[in-house]
């Protein structure tokens, strides 16, 4: 604690000149697409992701039309998102499904990551179940997130002052938790 409030702040007109120049981006790089970022193959949190789009690039035959339901907002990291917004829009059917993702990738860290996508080993061995159960982990991790969120804002809603929205948002726990209980059903195979 002292050593927090010993430390020296810039005056806040250079910290707001600092932000602002922070937040311009610089004029040679107006037009440019900016590189994606390449998400820690190892980081845990991200394992579902990375999982899913494994499968989905290697075998992309196994997943239904709709990807088992899983859309872009179900992938938190914005790489992992991008790589299957290109998946999305590429053509399954095509023999070369893999050089047609990183075809649509707009730069070489992007292609990069399709690349290792398309090769690291899969962790069972693939099948349209097993394709079901990583769709439904996916989906599963997005509404355990909404429903944290949802219970973070309810704590912070005064019951009694605000009850009209209070009832919507528990109505809404209500729809979450029950989705939830479903897409677990679905991720262990059953």
């Amino acid at each position: 604690v002292q050593r927090a409030s010993n430390r020296k702040v810039a005056p806040a007109p250079e910290r707001e000149l600092r932000q602002v120049a922070e937040a311009e981006p610089a004029a040679s790089d107006v037009g440019q697409v900016a590189m994606m970022l390449l998400p820690d193959p190892a980081d845990r949190r991200l394992a579902t992701e990375r999982g899913f789009l494994k499968l989905a690039v290697q075998h992309p035959s196994l997943f239904p039309e709709d990807w088992g339901g899983v859309v872009a907002d179900d992938f938190q990291h914005p790489s992992y998102r991008h790589v299957f917004e290109v998946a999305s829009a590429a053509d399954r059917q095509q023999a070369l499904f893999a050089q047609a993702v990183v075809d649509g990738m707009p730069n070489p860290v992007g292609e990069q990551l399709v690349v290792a996508l398309s090769v690291e080993p899969l962790l069972a061995e693939p099948s349209a179940a097993y394709a079901r159960e990583y769709a439904a982990r996916l989906r599963l991790a997005k509404v355990v997130r909404d429903i944290n969120d949802l219970k973070s804002r309810m704590q912070r809603t005064n019951p009694v002052d605000e009850q009209a929205a209070y009832n919507r948002m528990f109505a809404r726990l209500l729809e979450l938790e029950t989705q939830r209980r479903a897409l677990e059903q679905h991720a262990v195979g059953s």
